[in-house]
């Protein structure tokens, strides 16, 4: 996932390529910030005597000289070996091998991933090695920042009696004394247990072992792969005769469980009475948490949960599948993310016996929801007597919020909430569907996130009597928004002077925003946004769906995430009239996207000639980014990305899948999050035949690299482009990371940074803010009493710069909301202290939005900025930093010669 910030030089490919031999090698998934000259191949390849070995995800940080190889091979003895995921940040002299090596005995070996931050000398090998009874063993991911003489050891070895054992993966962080085992070893009786990957941080006296294990009755068992931070006395086994008295978890993320949290698999003899979680991320549960899988003796007196993370739910909470002896008389919940439910949440499928009398819930993520909630689909049996919840994230829902889809025969009698993540809604929040009988009475609210809203909120669908005088707001996101925030649906009398907002983020939304859905009389006039996290989007901002009369020349955005994306950023749905001519966008979070970016589906007929993105998060992507399938017509002319998550990726960033006729000529790039890549970066798999000539890179997040970053031969990229910063000695840090502007930028090479035209670091970025804003730009404001904050986070803006710098700030009446926070920016500081701003010409954003920010408050009414202490934007935000920092107090650094990239973007 991240291999951001990695140092020039770092180069890998996979074994068996031509370029095995000559070039290193790293499959894992995120080797982040790894120095210069940092080199890994595989075991068995021809340059594993000479070449080291990193097959892990995250041996991110590591300093100078960390080097590593298989067991077995000629380097063993005097090269470490270091196959875990996440060795971040290890110092100097950590060495490991496995056991068998003729180094075990004298070197030390871990092959977990992410033993971060480990000291120099911790040491560890495998059972059955001569060094077991002696060294200790560390197999897990991320046993990181643990304590010398932390010891471990597999069952069965002649250590495990007398020595601890841990086998997961990311136990980082423990205590001296945290021991373990596995069961039926002599030791299980009396020594601890822990299979899982991510008990990081347990305290000490946390035990455990597997089903059917002698010590199964006594100790407790763990198998799920981030227990982290539980605390002692937690317990827990499989079907085992200790299934009755002890809890079991499978699950991955049950982290933070308080104790007495019981579970075990169905056809256990514990099920009937015992509790089970299978789910992956059942975090922060409560006690009484109780659940099983549908058909199992225990299902009709178990409640079931199969999703991936209903962390931190309350006691109570019991659902199981469709069709299961308890559907009728359990609830159901097959999402991934009902986190932090309050009791009493049910649910099942449509079609089930249980549909008429429970509720169901199919989203992914109803986390936080509280008492009560209860939702089914449309056109089953319970629709005309359950509320139905299709959205993922439904999160922190008050009691009594309920739904139901249009047009279902429930549609007139319950409200109707078809997004996301209406979480942190109050009390007695309640919301229907347009049209409906109840919308008079009940308030509407069919976003994802109104987190955080204030008491009386309050908001209703179009042609509703109560429109004209209750709120409405359905977007997922009006987090902190102040009392008499108001909205409505298109077609409704209050539509053409109330704003409407239906999507799941547009928060901190200014009064005046207004949309529409397709059909609508409205929609040739009124802009639609029916997507998940349009938050802060600028005035103007129209879209609708395919086959409406308003697609071709209204933009159409369906996805989750498009957060403050630019006036005229528009898409619409393959195939649709409009598809040709309007980009589409089906992923999920283009947040903050320049105006312009444009795509489609392959096999579109727009695909040859509009870019395509089907990922979900390429947020914040500069214009002009394209791509599409393997395959497609456009794939050997357009760019393609598949991946989830290359957000903020500059301009020209382009790939394709291998073999693809593309291939040789279009880099590559698969994996999930090269998110803020720099422009230029390519890469391809192995055996590709641009592979010998393209950079690669196969892992999952090279985030923040700079532009130009390429995989290749070392020395290629600052000896082309910064080959002034090579001079400078002990270079050892990727270009623009943390330890590049602590270690390089600041002290060696721009030691006057503040007075050199050429700063060069990410403006905006803590490393700008502590070393530049406030020492040399701000150094007035260290001297003021009281400094207990970060300088420019937000507790540095709420309690110093506006008390104590702009202390006229406070003075004015009707201060209901923290300083700096939306609200601020909405009810006070624009319309009391900045009353003057509505008057400007051209207002066509909400107040506070980024487009606000961009084209109002810094080019209107703070032309001259500097000088007034109104200042109100957060000290080192991005419009801080491209409106303020940049073209006014740093205006030689825009004349000097070379600028190629985004002010404060992450390639600048």
């Amino acid at each position: 996932m991240a291999r951001a910030k990695m140092g020039s030089g770092f180069i890998c490919t996979r074994e068996g390529s031509p370029a095995a031999p000559t070039l290193p090698y790293c499959t894992d998934m995120a080797r982040a910030k790894m120095g210069s000259g940092f080199i890994c191949t595989r075991e068995g390849s021809p340059a594993a005597p000479t070449l080291p070995y990193c097959t892990d995800m995250a041996q991110m940080k590591m300093g100078t000289g960390f080097i590593c190889t298989g067991e077995g091979l000629s380097a063993a003895p005097t090269l470490p070996y270091c196959t875990d995921m996440a060795r971040a940040k290890m110092g100097s002299g950590f060495i490991c091998t496995r056991e068998g090596s003729p180094a075990a005995p004298t070197l030390p070996y871990c092959t977990d991933m992410a033993r971060a931050n480990m000291g120099s000398g911790f040491i560890c090998t495998r059972e059955g090695s001569p060094a077991a009874p002696t060294l200790p063993y560390c197999t897990d991911m991320a046993r990181a920042n643990m304590g010398s003489g932390f010891i471990c050891t597999r069952e069965g070895s002649p250590a495990a009696p007398t020595l601890p054992y841990c086998t997961d993966m990311a136990r980082a962080k423990m205590g001296t004394g945290f021991i373990c085992t596995r069961e039926g070893s002599p030791a299980a009786p009396t020594l601890q247990y822990c299979t899982d990957m991510a008990r990081a941080k347990m305290g000490t006296g946390f035990i455990c072992t597997r089903e059917g294990s002698p010590a199964a009755p006594t100790l407790p068992y763990c198998t799920d792969m981030a227990r982290a931070k539980m605390g002692s006395g937690f317990i827990c086994t499989r079907g085992s005769p200790a299934a009755p008295t002890l809890p079991y978890c499978t699950d991955m993320a049950r982290a933070k469980m308080g104790s007495g949290f019981i579970c075990t698999r169905e056809g256990s003899p514990a099920a009937p009475t015992p509790l089970y979680c299978t789910d992956m991320a059942r975090a922060k549960m409560g006690p009484g948490f109780i659940c099983t899988r549908e058909g199992s003796p225990a299902a009709p007196t178990l409640p079931y949960c199969t999703d991936m993370a209903r962390a931190k739910m309350a006691t109570g909470f019991i659902c199981t599948r469709e069709g299961s002896p308890a559907a009728p008389t359990l609830p159901y919940c097959t999402d991934m993310a009902r986190a932090k439910m309050a009791t009493g949440f049910i649910c099942t499928r449509e079609g089930s016996p249980a549909a008429p009398t429970l509720p169901y819930c199919t989203d992914m993520a109803r986390a936080k929801m509280a008492t009560g909630f209860i939702c089914t689909r449309e056109g089953s049996p319970a629709a005309p007597t359950l509320l139905f919840c299709t959205d993922m994230a439904r999160a922190k829902m008050a009691t009594g919020f309920n739904c139901t889809r249009e047009g279902s025969p429930a549609a007139p009698t319950l409200p109707y909430c078809t997004d996301m993540a209406q979480m942190k809604m109050g009390t007695g929040f309640i919301c229907t569907g347009e049209g409906l009988s109840a919308a008079p009475t009940l308030p509407y609210c069919t976003d994802m996130a109104r987190a955080k809203m204030g008491s009386g909120f309050i908001c209703t669908r179009e042609g509703s009597p109560a429109a004209p005088t209750l709120p409405y707001c359905t977007d997922l996101a009006r987090a902190k928004m102040g009392s008499g925030f108001i909205c409505r649906r298109e077609g409704s009398p209050a539509a053409p002077t109330l704003p409407y907002c239906t999507d799941m983020a547009r928060a901190k939304m200014g009064s005046g925003f207004i949309c529409t859905r397709e059909g609508s009389p409205a929609a040739p006039t009124l802009p639609y946004c029916t997507d998940m996290a349009r938050a802060n989007m600028g005035s103007g901002f129209i879209c609708t769906r395919e086959g409406s009369p308003a697609a071709p020349t209204l933009p159409y955005c369906t996805d989750m995430a498009r957060a403050n994306m630019g006036s005229g950023f528009i898409c619409t749905h393959e195939g649709s009239p409009a598809a040709p001519t309007l980009p589409y966008c089906t992923d999920m979070a283009r947040a903050n996207m320049g105006s312009g970016f444009i795509c489609t589906r392959e096999g579109s007929p727009a695909a040859p000639t509009l870019p395509y993105c089907t990922d979900m998060a390429r947020a914040k992507m500069g214009t002009g980014f394209i791509c599409t399938r393997e395959g497609s017509p456009a794939a050997p002319t357009l760019q393609y990305c598949t991946d989830m998550a290359r957000a903020k990726m500059g301009t020209g960033f382009i790939c394709t899948r291998e073999g693809s006729s593309a291939a040789p000529t279009l880099p590559y790039c698969t994996d999930m999050a090269r998110a803020k890549m720099g422009s230029g970066f390519i890469c391809t798999r192995e055996g590709s035949p641009a592979a010998p000539t393209l950079p690669y890179c196969t892992d999952m997040a090279r985030a923040k690299m700079g532009t130009g970053f390429i995989c290749t031969l070392r020395d290629h990229l600052l000896p082309l482009h910064f080959r002034t910063v090579l001079t400078w000695p002990e270079r050892r840090w990727a270009l623009g990371s943390s330890a590049h502007v602590r270690d390089h930028l600041l002290p060696p090479h721009l030691c006057t940074v503040l007075t050199w035209p050429g700063r060069r670091w990410a403006l905006g970025s803590s490393a700008h803010v502590r070393d530049h804003l406030l020492p040399l730009h701000f150094r007035t404001v260290l001297t003021w009493p009281g400094r207990r904050w970060p300088l420019g986070s937000s507790a540095h803006v709420r309690d110093h710069l506006l008390p104590l710098h702009f202390r006229t700030v406070p003075t004015w009446p009707g201060r209901r909301w923290p300083l700096g926070s939306s609200a601020h920016v909405r009810d006070h500081l624009l319309p009391l202290h900045f009353r003057t701003v509505p008057t400007w010409p051209g207002r066509r954003w909400p107040l506070g939005s980024s487009a606000h920010v961009r084209d109002h408050l810094l080019p209107l009414h703070f032309c001259s900025v500097l000088t007034w202490p109104g200042r109100r934007w957060p000290l080192g935000s991005s419009a801080h930093v491209r409106d303020h920092l940049l073209p006014l107090h740093f205006r030689t650094v825009l004349t000097w010669p070379g600028r190629r990239w985004p002010l404060g973007s992450s390639a600048h």
